[in-house]
């Protein structure tokens, strides 16, 4: 009995403590940077807004974590994004980088593209570059999209005389794929 009124006792004096504790900053961590290069700490900051800047004026209880790795997730230079919540009072970010497997040139358009494994796409800019295989074709005319390609760019990319090999594909047809 004893032992039930204790831990009652304490969830209430820690639930009432957890409601007035306020934030002590953000923490964001870019994993595998100097590789990929696609996002920075400094994009990061630009994309969170003010949430970096005016953390330490929030309660703990008032933030909503999964919004915030909805918004990076929603991100196209981010594959995954984790926020969680430390118990010293700070929010942590662990961003993990897009890691592209093709670049995609569709023959209707001028605009270039990288996708990842997932097909998720980012727009390729002059200051990002990856060595990986292209794509060439007119995806919409054969009545296929680039990510119906990641499975033989994974097989290429997992066989090491392959992946030094095959640097373009070009799609004609989707039984005619060279």
């Amino acid at each position: 009995l004893a032992m039930v009124a204790y831990i009652v006792t304490m969830l209430t004096i820690t639930l009432k403590r957890e409601e007035t504790r306020m934030c002590s900053g953000v923490i964001v961590t870019v994993h595998d940077t100097a590789q990929y290069r696609f996002v920075s700490p400094a994009e990061l900051a630009q994309e969170l807004g003010s949430l970096t800047i005016e953390a330490r004026n929030i309660p703990m209880n008032s933030i909503d974590i999964d919004s915030i790795e909805r918004r990076l997730n929603s991100f196209d230079k981010i594959e995954h994004a984790e926020v969680n919540l430390l118990t010293n009072g700070r929010i942590h970010i662990d961003v993990y980088p897009m890691r592209p497997v093709a670049r995609i040139f569709p023959l209707d358009t001028a605009a270039s593209y990288y996708i990842n494994r997932t097909g998720k796409r980012i727009l390729a800019d002059a200051r990002y570059y990856m060595d990986v295989p292209v794509v060439k074709g007119s995806f919409p005319k054969v009545g296929m999209n680039a990510s119906s390609l990641i499975p033989l760019l994974e097989a290429i990319n997992a066989d090491t005389m392959m992946s030094q090999l095959v640097t373009m594909v070009k799609v004609d047809s989707p039984v005619d794929i060279i």
